[in-house]
């Protein structure tokens, strides 16, 4: 099954709220499959505590549309369904994006958009042309091979990077600038490979898991040898959680809206658990 998953891939809705069924599966007896275990939860794009888009997600899609006055079929597309249907498909659906104003072939949206969208999709005109010069030059500047290069690039860079591109507004430069920090952050709710650490170690500051300052320092250490050390003895501390026999009180705030437009249900809220927590935690550690 890990390596049916592992070559397949998994689709997994927000509103399938499949945290709480990881959250059973840490309180069964999984101390003799532990590595196992392991290697098959880490394939679950379900790694997060906030449902649906909310906070930044939501603000920084909506602002990408209005920009655009939701004249551009692709950006209200995208802003609707990370809002709308949440889940691990928007993150290839913002690849998509990103590589077409790249290279402005438009063939690797079909997989993420409806037909009639992805007609409506052109590749010529003010929709496209600003973000295309501004995509291209970082590309060939960065030396970027891969539409995850992005994930690295600092946002404060880009406008020094594009200043001097003749035929880019300010908008199209904020079009880019925003949609770079969304990728990263639909990347960092559904991956456990990718995460900026000091934010969520801030949100999990309520949770009750032991010594999280201990573990920024680690994080912070310098020294390879020594942020080893600590960071596998906090590894040790996250396994006690998740290995013992106690049930963790479960924090789940989360509603339901309908968009009567549409009549298509939505949801939102926030979910929160200590294993569950130290689980994703344990991941991150590992990464860093």
């Amino acid at each position: 099954m890990i390596i049916n998953l592992s070559l397949s891939g998994v689709f997994i809705r927000d509103t399938d709220l499949f945290p709480r069924d990881i959250t059973r599966f840490l309180n069964s007896d999984i101390s003799p499959v532990y590595n196992l275990a392991k290697q098959l939860t880490r394939l679950f794009p379900a790694y997060f505590n906030d449902i649906g888009a909310e906070g930044r997600l939501r603000d920084i899609s909506t602002r990408i549309d209005e920009i655009c006055l939701r004249r551009d079929p692709l950006t209200h597309f995208l802003r609707k369904q990370s809002h709308v249907e949440s889940s691990n498909q928007t993150v290839g659906l913002m690849e998509g994006t990103l590589n077409f104003w790249n290279t402005k072939a438009k063939e690797g949206l079909k997989p993420f958009v409806p037909p009639n969208i992805y007609e409506q999709i052109e590749t010529e005109g003010p929709y496209i042309d600003g973000v295309h010069r501004v995509v291209s030059h970082i590309y060939h500047t960065e030396g970027f091979d891969h539409v995850t290069g992005m994930l690295h690039f600092k946002a404060d860079r880009l406008k020094e990077e594009v200043s001097d591109i003749p035929g880019v507004s300010d908008l199209d430069i904020e079009r880019v600038e925003l949609a770079v920090t969304l990728y990263k952050l639909l990347y960092q709710k559904y991956n456990l490979g990718f995460t900026e650490i000091d934010g969520y170690l801030g949100q999990l500051q309520a949770s009750g898991l032991p010594d999280l300052g201990k573990l920024k320092k680690a994080f912070e250490e310098e020294d390879s040898s020594k942020k080893l050390v600590k960071l596998l003895a906090y590894l040790e501390k996250l396994k006690e959680i998740i290995l013992s026999g106690k049930g963790y009180e479960i924090r789940e705030d989360i509603y339901r809206k309908r968009h009567f437009a549409v009549d298509i249900p939505s949801m939102y809220g926030s979910y929160h658990e200590m294993k569950f927590d130290a689980w994703r935690l344990s991941w991150m550690a590992c990464h860093l």
